[in-house]
């Protein structure tokens, strides 16, 4: 999954301390249905607004710092 620059993987670091790998794979699991759930919707915005290019590039955008933030 990508992540953009934002992201202070330290920080979360510090603030998952303690977290077991089982509740981190579930705050990325998160983190990345969000992402697409974000994708989806703008994409529908998009195509409601007529708005639909050829190439659209990624589908699932980085992921920033809010979108982790969201998921813990």
């Amino acid at each position: 999954m990508p992540a953009v620059k934002d992201v202070d993987i330290d920080y979360l670091a510090k603030v998952t301390h303690g977290f077991s790998g089982a509740d981190l794979t579930e705050i990325c699991q998160r983190a990345c249905k969000l992402a697409i759930r974000e994708s989806i919707e703008i994409e529908i915005r998009r195509e409601r607004d007529r708005d639909v290019h050829a190439d659209a590039g990624d589908m699932v955008p980085p992921q920033s710092f809010p979108t982790f933030s969201k998921c813990m």
